[in-house]
């Protein structure tokens, strides 16, 4: 079975041994992403431009709640998306603003 992994953080304190390795990693087929944010002065910079010019993100019609997870991302699989596919974490309509 193959996999994305993006490791977005380290918690020091974890067993090694419930710690999936990086030749599990490469033994499944995972593939093993660590995002690099960035300077401070270009997120600030980014942040600017995306208010100044009113940038906002292209997202589907349709939004998951946290129980459809498996299903969005069976409906990221069938490309059948346009923009981001979004799962709701907490009811708000906020969210969609």
């Amino acid at each position: 079975m193959d996999g994305l992994i993006v490791l977005a953080s380290m918690q020091a304190g974890v067993n090694p041994a419930q710690e999936a390795t990086v030749t599990d990693m490469l033994s499944h087929f995972c593939t093993l992403r660590i995002p690099y944010p960035g300077r401070r002065w270009q997120l600030m910079e980014m942040s600017r431009a995306v208010e100044t010019h009113n940038i906002k993100p292209a997202i589907d019609d349709r939004v998951f709640n946290f129980q459809e997870a498996r299903e969005a991302v069976k409906y990221l699989e069938s490309m059948k998306h346009f923009g981001k596919v979004c799962i709701q974490i907490v009811k708000d309509e906020a969210c969609r603003s």
